[in-house]
């Protein structure tokens, strides 16, 4: 295996940082949400209107305002119903900001730079990543924070999170007198840092050199599901269970070809993967997402960094329900559960063909955060410590690397602008 010069860079920065105390999973009081009202507003619409798309359940119960599962509740962590990577230990968010602080320095002069990060749950990634960027620069002046947030209880969270304590009482944390449009809600950090929070990407101020991350982002946008049904593609609609099943809810196929239906088993991509498989699923909000962020890294300059499971286009029916670490039906309790789908990163590197901006990967996180270097933060932070917190530390690092745990499931992927070299970690020749 070749390292090429951006990785082995990035490889010296890990060496530099400080051995910074390990910090493991601390969770705030987690409260099981039974929604009723989300259930009872499902039916009526199904009801008076008729089945609806599996797209428009995801929306209704994942950020609806009535019971939308996100949008009241803390759900990540041991006492949530799923775990990410950033809250499994510090070295995953270290080494997402030494990638960016890499790919900001090779950008020549752009002092002026901004951090976004699309779904930043409870913050901890983007706590971490400015932790570590400000070890090699500092940032009060240079660098401000922008989170895409719609959940008013975790962009809260967040603020604790990124802040530290109770935020409230600590005069270096204030409200921001002037915010940009679209902003709802703004403050400096302890360290004159200043983020702000918007409900939707096309919000953030578009005229610095950005650095954007995706981090289990793009797995929760709703979805459309195609099943072939004797050589006829249908869309799969959600309708109420008239005989009173379990969840009062059921898939059903549309009578007759959707609007859907019709405009995206015609596109080329789908026409070429529905050889090999009978449910297909496209996603039209990822995008929307992706080309948002092409325009805006090949106008204004920046990178992206995409990491979620996925695959590239040999994905089939992979919409699930996730409750207490445990899968369940999808159907079941609305607004309790949380619902995903696999990233299909071919679907995304295609959604942006028109566009100069380089799309690299996926590779597994395995894969990336190795060559970035989480062997050598691993020996730095071991350093010191006692049996138990040494234990937890390696079994951390095996759940983020090894390829039957989240190494392989999980993949990277990667913008950057037209006219920037190959990216650390893409750069591997084997």
């Amino acid at each position: 295996v070749v390292i090429g010069c951006a990785t082995m860079f990035c490889y010296l920065l890990v060496q530099s940082m400080q051995a910074d105390k390990v910090s493991f999973d601390s969770q705030l009081p987690f409260q099981m949400m039974t929604n009723i009202h989300l259930r009872m507003r499902l039916l009526l619409i199904l009801e008076a209107d008729g089945p609806i798309a599996v797209a428009s359940y995801m929306r209704q119960v994942l950020t609806g305002p009535v019971g939308g599962y996100y949008m009241n509740s803390d759900v990540f962590g041991s006492r949530g119903d799923f775990t990410t990577s950033p809250e499994i230990n510090q070295m995953f968010g270290e080494l997402v900001g030494i990638w960016l602080y890499y790919q900001w320095m090779q950008a020549g002069p752009k002092p002026q730079a901004q951090i976004i990060e699309l779904g930043p749950g409870r913050g901890t990634l983007s706590a971490d990543i400015l932790r570590t960027i400000g070890q090699f620069r500092k940032v009060k002046q240079d660098l401000s924070l922008h989170l895409v947030e719609v959940s008013p209880k975790l962009s809260q969270i967040q603020q604790e999170t990124i802040c530290g304590g109770n935020t409230r009482s600590t005069e270096a944390v204030k409200e921001l007198d002037a915010k940009p449009a679209g902003c709802y809600k703004a403050i400096i950090t302890n360290d004159g840092i200043p983020i702000f929070w918007y409900n939707s990407l096309e919000d953030v101020p578009n005229n610095e050199y950005s650095m954007i991350v995706a981090n289990e982002f793009f797995d929760a946008l709703p979805i459309h599901q195609f099943r072939r049904i004797n050589g006829n593609w249908s869309e799969v609609m959600i309708d109420v269970d008239e005989e009173n099943g379990e969840h009062h809810l059921k898939f059903v196929l549309a009578p007759r070809p959707t609007l859907h239906t019709k405009l995206y088993t015609k596109d080329v991509i789908f026409t070429r993967n529905s050889k090999m498989k009978d449910v297909i699923e496209v996603s039209p909000d990822s995008a929307i997402a992706c080309k948002e962020i092409a325009n805006r890294l090949q106008r204004y300059g920046g990178c992206a960094l995409i990491i979620d499971y996925g695959d590239f286009g040999t994905g089939s029916d992979t919409i699930r329900a996730f409750r207490k670490h445990k899968q369940v039906h999808v159907l079941d309790g609305p607004g309790t559960a949380d619902l995903t789908a696999d990233v299909d990163f071919a679907f995304l590197k295609r959604s942006i063909e028109n566009n100069d901006v380089k799309f690299y990967g996926p590779i597994s996180q395995g894969h990336f955060l190795l060559q970035m270097g989480i062997q050598t933060r691993l020996k730095a932070l071991i350093k010191g410590l006692g049996k138990s917190q040494r234990n937890d530390l390696l079994s951390a690092y095996d759940m983020l690397v090894n390829p039957n745990k989240m190494g392989l499931r999980f993949k990277v992927a990667c913008m950057i602008h037209p006219c920037s070299e190959k990216p650390p970690a893409f750069d591997v020749i084997s």
